[in-house]
């Protein structure tokens, strides 16, 4: 009896309610994953400690941006995420106003908008989002959505706001 007491009280408290509204939001840090606290944390991040917490545990861990990538793409392992982003022309739009990573102008920096963290319309010019689903689920990266919170996509502008540094 005196479980089932304990248990009542665990699963009345706000902290362990589950709400199905669309705008509920967990407790912060709540059951965050380390590399995404250590996101949140760092706030000035440089290309290496993106490479490390951002790149390597989800876009490189699935072959998409790894050193097997064409000459051409972006190779976002550790040594390389830099140079295959910061002023690079992204080779999948054949418009030069598509800079991978513009340093200090996130609203201008194409990968800002690929993470799905600018959206088109804010961008600088403006870009037209993906408009059917399809579309979407082959533009915005990482494929996953969770395998970039949103502390990771804000490390990331912070990176471009300060220059993005190696």
């Amino acid at each position: 009896m005196r479980r089932l007491a304990m248990l009542a009280v665990l699963f009345a408290s706000p902290a362990c309610r589950v709400s199905l509204e669309k705008d509920y939001q967990p407790p912060p840090d709540a059951m965050i994953s380390a590399n995404c606290q250590a996101a949140k944390d760092e706030l000035h991040p440089t290309a290496a400690f993106l490479e490390q917490k951002v790149f390597a545990v989800g876009c490189t861990a699935s072959s998409c941006h790894d050193s097997d990538m064409p000459e051409d793409d972006q190779d976002l392992t550790a040594g390389h995420g830099w140079m295959s982003t910061v002023n690079f022309v992204s080779k999948e739009q054949t418009n030069p106003q598509y800079i991978v990573v513009v340093p200090f102008k996130p609203k201008q920096s194409y990968l800002m908008m690929r993470i799905h963290q600018i959206p088109g319309a804010e961008m600088d010019p403006p870009l037209p989002d993906p408009v059917s689903q399809s579309d979407q689920d082959d533009f915005y990266m990482p494929q996953k959505s969770s395998d970039l919170c949103v502390e990771k996509r804000e490390a990331i502008q912070r990176w471009i706001e300060d220059g993005a540094p190696q």
